[in-house]
C-alpha cells in the first residue's frame, strides 16, 4: 500500500464482517454497504470514497454503496449493529467493533 494513503489526518482500519461469495450467483445480491466514519463533510466524503466504490463495483460485478452517519456516535452505534458489510474507521472503533461483534481488520496504515 502506498504510504500517501496511510498519512491520512485520521488513522482508518478496514474490516469486514466477510465478504459473500458472488461467484455463480443467480439471484441479484443487494448492495455492498461500506460505512465510512463521518470525520469530514458528507459531500466530500463520498467524492472522496467515489473511486473505491466504482473500482469495486467492477471487480466484484455487484452494486457498491458508500454511506455515513451525521456523527460518530451514530456510526459506531450503526457498526456494531451490522448495517454495514464492511467499515473504514479510526483504529480505536475498529478494536471495538473486532472485540464486540467479531468484525476481522483486513488492513490497517501505521
Amino acid at each position: 500500500m502506498p504510504k500517501s494513503i496511510c498519512r491520512r489526518s485520521v488513522l482508518m482500519t478496514l474490516l469486514a464482517a466477510g465478504l459473500p461469495r458472488i461467484a455463480g450467483a443467480q439471484v441479484p445480491l443487494p448492495a455492498l454497504e461500506i460505512g465510512v466514519l463521518p470525520n469530514i463533510n458528507s459531500r466530500l466524503l463520498l467524492a472522496q470514497y467515489q473511486p473505491l466504490r466504482a473500482y469495486l463495483s467492477a471487480q466484484i460485478q455487484r452494486q457498491v454503496q458508500i454511506s455515513t452517519a451525521p456523527s460518530w456516535k451514530t456510526f459506531h452505534q450503526r457498526t456494531l449493529g451490522l448495517d454495514y458489510d464492511i467499515v473504514v474507521t479510526a483504529s480505536h472503533l475498529a478494536r471495538v467493533a473486532q472485540i464486540d461483534q467479531g468484525f476481522i481488520p483486513l488492513v490497517s496504515c501505521q
